[in-house]
């Protein structure tokens, strides 16, 4: 009897070890267990990531790439084709023939990418290193021109592919220097968007001039400056810092006060115009 007693008891001071032991298998199978969940998501956002570049080099392989000799048969001549490219971008434009055909007015801009012309109106490089698709020195202004040229021929035109070069590199990914002249055109965008909207605050006065006897009125409308608006506003002069002279906004009498604006002399408040001499004022133009 008292060895029963003596076994139980030794039973009894072993358990605890063995149900610490069952508490760590579980919590050590809990801890894989999200550890394995984490690691297959992970693997799975991976696997994602990697099929979405593989989707994307596939889109990318998948637009025909023209090297700047082979576009050069595209000239209706060697090939009864018409390609023009435009920041390195190739359209079709064969149906528009009448325009683009040899001998007819934009001959010239077909089977090359001359983009500056379609600013400048430069049809002969100043150089071997001064190539008419070199735009990087274009204003972001004029560069947000060449942007609605593009524009156009991709909505009126069929695009073929790319051109291998200053735009796109051999893999059909667009080059640093692309990039470079994406952010300008940003960068113009944002300039005309700001451009806008002052002129939306500071519309352009009506002007009429008369010969004899020699002034200029200046008066505002809800319509003045082609800007349609609640409001009409008084004329007054708004300096221009880049190009060093004045011009005629209409203004809110709230905005007179601002250190660009100049007032008139001899206005009507009532008819919301001012007369001027003319050689008074194209001194201060």
């Amino acid at each position: 009897m008292e060895q029963e007693q003596s076994n139980e008891k030794r039973k009894s001071n072993r358990s605890p070890p063995y149900a610490l032991f069952n508490l760590l298998v579980i919590i050590v199978a809990i801890i894989y267990g999200a550890y394995y969940q984490m690691y297959l998501a992970k693997d799975s956002t991976q696997a994602d990531e990697t099929l979405k570049s593989q989707k994307s080099d596939k889109i990318i392989n998948e637009i025909p790439l023209f090297t700047a000799n082979e576009l050069k048969k595209f000239d209706g001549v060697s090939d009864s084709k018409l390609y023009l490219s435009i920041l390195g971008e190739i359209f079709d434009v064969t149906r528009g023939e009448q325009h683009y055909g040899p001998g007819m007015p934009y001959n010239a801009f077909v089977a090359k990418d001359i983009s500056r012309a379609f600013v400048t109106g430069e049809f002969d490089a100043k150089s071997s290193k001064d190539s008419l698709d070199h735009v990087l020195g274009l204003s972001p202004r004029e560069l947000v021109s060449l942007k609605k040229w593009r524009d156009f021929y991709a909505e009126t035109y069929v695009f073929v592919g790319r051109l291998i070069g200053r735009f796109y590199e051999e893999t059909g990914e667009p080059t640093e220097y692309f990039w470079q002249i994406d952010r300008k055109i940003q960068f113009g965008l944002k300039q005309q968007e700001e451009e806008q909207n002052f002129k939306q605050e500071f519309p352009p006065c009506n002007i009429e001039y008369k010969a004899d006897p020699g002034t200029t009125r200046y008066w505002c409308t809800t319509q003045s400056g082609g800007i349609d608006r609640e409001w009409a506003g008084y004329p007054i002069q708004l300096f221009n810092q880049d190009s060093k002279t004045f011009s005629c906004v209409c203004a809110k009498k709230e905005n007179f006060d601002l250190p660009q604006l100049r007032l008139y002399e001899n206005c009507d408040d009532a008819t919301r115009s001012c007369t001027v001499q003319s050689e008074e004022q194209s001194n201060d133009d």
